[in-house]
C-alpha cells in the first residue's frame, strides 16, 4: 500500500529501534558504549535518541 503524502517520516528518526543490527550498530559507535549499555539505556529511558544520549551521558 502506498504511503500517505501527509506521513512525517523525520518522527522515526527520533527513535531507536533496537532491534534493528544497523541502528544498534551506529548507536554504538557513536557513543562508545555496548551493546548491553545501549539495551540498558532503552529499557530505562525508552527509546528516544535524546533522552539515551543524555541518560549515558550522566552515567559515565
Amino acid at each position: 500500500m502506498a504511503q500517505s503524502k501527509g506521513r512525517n517520516i523525520s518522527q522515526d528518526r527520533k527513535r531507536v529501534a533496537g532491534g534493528q543490527y544497523h541502528e544498534v550498530a551506529y548507536m554504538k559507535e557513536k557513543l562508545g558504549i555496548t551493546s548491553q549499555q545501549l539495551s540498558g539505556a532503552i529499557r530505562a529511558v525508552g527509546n528516544d535518541r535524546k533522552k539515551i544520549e543524555s541518560y549515558l551521558k550522566q552515567r559515565k
